[in-house]
């Protein structure tokens, strides 16, 4: 542009046209040509040969005509380089450009041979560029090493030979970074550009060339105070060279005792060339020593050693822009929708998984942002999240439900080919103003999926949550807790919903004493419902706490309504005169029974009480006091799992305090601490919260003496006083119990089990010792020695069946054999049924 409007100041013209310039840019031309033909792998290779083509062009515009070897020279040149990039996908044609400026070379330039013989350099470069990029990694790879070196080097004592050596090292790394950048915008552009298919083996190459240029400036970048200090020293180091070198060429002109108006302009020269680098090293001091020498009027050969340290001197001030120019990945930008899929699909799948590359991919898109702004995010973004971050995630997917599903002996694939990866060393990666993490995106997708195919099929559940186990313990993946709504999980029923309908739970379900469970009485489906202590913790932990004391309360009122009907059976003039019976009868009869009621008279009651009548269903008055009871058990079963629930849902939460026995010492620290009175007040309210929740640990409700402190008084009086014989329907009700729990085992191995089948009912125990405590009965109870009586009736059955057998003929041994052995097996049953019970009481 500057050049076109000098062309355009007629005044400016003439006078330079006019003017000794001519033979000046001859001489430039010709040097700058052989110079560029010379070193092509110059740091500053491209920007000097457009710098060439640019004012070969201004001068064929000022004189017209030119040497035809210096002509033939440039487009030499030109025809070797070809075509370069200019920025982003922008490439610079030098015969288009010669062209279009100096159309006085059309008859030097031939387009269709120089495109032929570009497209035949293209497809040669192609072929050689896997090669090529192993060559120029290995390079890469060796510089590294050796900048790692020159890093944690000793600076306090380096010798002469030694700047020179740090500064070769330092050039030779700059035209390793331009021979890569050029090569890489090189290659992707001119295919682009003349619709050239790009092989896998190309893109890859390119890949791993940019992974290199971004390895050496981000090394260089996170070590730049000790580079900028080493490229000080140098920087001093070639100044002084400079300035001997300038000191000889001084004395050449000082030698006569005379000086002429050539030498004193020569000298002046000089001496301000030597004051530039005396001073501060930046780009203005450079610019003042170039141009005292031009101006000096020296040869170009006596120039030649001072103009070669000053060219190193240049390359070192102007080393970190150089590296930041030259290292500028936006270049992918533009190529990024075909190359970004092959490159993170190769990573993957390679050999030696190293998923921490992607770092520098990414670090190359984040210098898209100077060219694109943020549009960068948005494009880009896509494509790693569809290409990488959702593949890798679906592969550690399958990796855990293979292993989740080894019981299945499937066959053994890894999509990580055995190589252990650690998700928790990769860290978040900066892209434009955002940041990347693989290990964040891997999380929220293992995190929806698994929250996703959890509320699906519900019954999977433990299966996900193997799997959010397996991928914290394999991979570092800390996923998010599904923290669905308790019905949907383990949680079985509701403690709501129970509290609300506690009179159908304690009807429809049995109750387990020993592992607290309740198990549903019968089910239209396959599947039997279940509810534990596990899931009574996880259901106060979503309702809070407080739901105990209020489950405790419509427990009271359901049990209230219980005895009101307990009560009514008791007063009953049927049940209280065969109870005063056989009061009567024992009493007067104990000393003959051995103080033990007679189990005969038991079963005489429980036949007694069905004579009076049946329901519908074939139950007698005794087997509905027999499941009153069982009722008032179950609700009794159900606060004592309440309160273990209750508990478990506070030790659960121990987890988080590091030391139950130090939390006093907390007060200590918030005393002598110096902390403002907000933060006191906050700590305290804290401390105030852990007492409360470790009181409730420690000091937990007494639920059970609770229940039966508030029913005693009632029980007890006097109003009441038909309740005291209690004791002695016991015996009628153990008999009608387990003849009830033998007929239910039974039905368990039959194939259609339309009736009612339990192999736990654990309620009746728990109601008829809640009872017998609220009465005060227990002495009464013992006083009859029932369970002994049952004890010896069983053993009196067996010495009578030992005595039949031996008794036995031949002849009847086939016939009674049967009968016997069948009677056996019926006492075997009843007496563990029985001995289970009194356990259990």
């Amino acid at each position: 542009g500057i050049m076109e409007k000098c062309l355009e100041d007629t005044d400016l013209y003439f006078q330079i046209k006019s003017c000794s310039l001519n033979q000046e840019f001859i001489t430039y031309l010709n040097y700058l040509a052989d110079s560029l033909e010379k070193d092509m792998d110059h740091v500053l290779f491209i920007h000097l040969w457009i710098k060439l083509n640019v004012l070969f062009a201004f001068y064929l515009n000022l004189y017209g005509i030119c040497d035809k070897k210096i002509i033939k020279k440039i487009l030499e040149l030109n025809k070797k380089v070809s075509v370069c990039s200019l920025i982003g996908n922008i490439l610079w044609y030098p015969e288009q450009f010669l062209l279009k400026h100096a159309p006085a070379l059309s008859s030097y330039i031939n387009e269709k041979s120089l495109e032929d013989y570009r497209l035949n350099i293209v497809q040669t470069r192609s072929q050689m560029l896997p090669k090529e990029s192993n060559y120029l990694c290995i390079q890469g790879c060796y510089f590294l090493i050796e900048l790692k070196n020159l890093i944690e080097l000793d600076t306090r004592n380096l010798k002469s030979k030694q700047f020179q050596n740090i500064g070769n090292l330092l050039s030779k790394g700059l035209t390793l970074v331009q021979k890569i950048s050029t090569l890489n915008r090189w290659i992707l552009n001119v295919h682009t550009e003349k619709n050239l298919p790009l092989t896998k083996s190309v893109l890859l190459a390119v890949c791993k060339l940019t992974e290199i240029l971004k390895s050496v400036y981000i090394m260089l970048s996170r070590n730049i105070v000790d580079m900028a200090y080493i490229i000080l020293l140098i920087c001093q180091h070639l100044s002084h060279r400079a300035l001997s070198v300038l000191h000889t060429i001084r004395r050449q002109f000082t030698q006569e005792k005379s000086y002429k108006g050539h030498q004193l302009d020569v000298l002046s020269s000089l001496n301000i060339c030597e004051q530039a680098l005396k001073g501060p090293t930046t780009n203005e001091s450079m610019l003042f020593v170039n141009l005292s020498l031009s101006a000096s009027g020296i040869t170009a050969s006596n120039l030649e050693e001072i103009r070669s340290i000053l060219n190193k001197l240049e390359l070192m001030v102007n080393f970190t822009s150089l590296l930041k120019n030259m290292s500028d990945g936006s270049f992918l930008y533009w190529h990024q929708n075909y190359l970004l899929p092959i490159y993170f699909t190769k990573l993957m799948t390679s050999n030696n998984v190293d998923l921490s590359r992607y770092y520098l991919i990414l670090n190359a898109l984040t210098d898209c942002a100077d060219t694109a702004g943020s549009q960068v995010y948005n494009s880009s973004s896509k494509i790693i999240k569809d290409n990488f971050f959702t593949p890798i995630a679906q592969r550690v997917e399958t990796n855990l439900r293979l292993q989740t599903h080894l019981h299945l002996h499937l066959p053994p694939s890894d999509p990580f080919q055995n190589c252990s990866l650690n998700f928790h060393k990769y860290l978040p990666v900066a892209m434009d103003v955002y940041y990347k993490s693989i290990t964040n995106e891997t999380e929220h997708y293992l995190s929806a999926m698994f929250y996703n195919l959890t509320t699906v099929v519900l019954h999977d559940w433990k299966t996900y949550g193997e799997m959010r186990r397996l991928a914290f313990m394999q991979y570092g993946l800390d996923t998010v807790n599904d923290n669905l709504p308790m019905q949907t999980l383990e949680q079985g029923l509701d403690v709501l919903e129970i509290m609300r309908n506690i009179n159908v739970f304690v009807s429809k379900y049995l109750y387990n004493l020993n592992s607290q469970v309740f198990i549903e009485e019968s089910s239209n489906n396959k599947h039997l419902n279940s509810i534990n202590i596990s899931h009574v913790a996880n259901s106060i932990r979503t309702h809070g706490i407080g739901i105990m004391n209020t489950t405790v309360n419509y427990t009271y009122q359901f049990l209230r309504n219980k005895f009101y009907i307990f009560s009514q059976f008791m007063f009953d003039e049927h049940i209280k005169s065969r109870l005063l019976k056989d009061l009567r009868y024992f009493t007067e009869h104990k000393n003959e029974l051995n103080q033990m009621y007679p189990y005969e008279r038991a079963e005489k009651f429980n036949s007694g009480i069905r004579k009076l009548g049946l329901n519908k269903n074939g139950e007698s008055y005794l087997d509905l006091f027999r499941k009153l009871i069982t009722h008032i058990g179950n609700a009794m079963g159900y606060i004592r799992l309440i309160r273990s629930g209750g508990r478990r849902c506070l030790a659960e939460g121990t987890c988080f305090i590091p030391d139950l026995r130090n939390i006093s010492s907390l007060n200590d620290i918030i005393n002598h601490e110096d902390i403002t009175e907000l933060s006191k007040k906050a700590a305290t309210c804290f401390l105030d919260d852990l007492h409360c929740f470790l009181d409730n640990i420690e000091d937990a409700t007494e639920y059970f003496r609770l229940l039966v402190k508030v029913f005693v008084p009632v029980l007890r009086n006097n109003n009441n006083i038909h309740l005291k014989h209690f004791y002695m329907i016991v015996p009628p009700l153990t008999v009608n119990f387990i003849e009830h729990s033998l007929n239910c085992k039974e039905k368990l191995s039959k194939k259609n089990k339309t009736d009612f089948c339990a192999f736990t009912d654990d309620g009746f125990a728990l109601g008829l010792a809640y009872i017998v405590e609220l009465l005060d009965q227990e002495s009464q109870l013992n006083y009859l020695h029932w369970f002994h009586s049952v004890q010896r009736k069983f053993k009196n059955d067996r010495v009578k069946i030992k005595q039949q057998s031996s008794t036995l003929n031949t002849d009847d041994e086939t016939k009674l054999n049967q009968t016997l052995t069948l009677t056996e097996k019926r006492i075997s049953l009843f007496e563990k049924v029985c001995f289970i019970l009194i356990i259990t009481y």
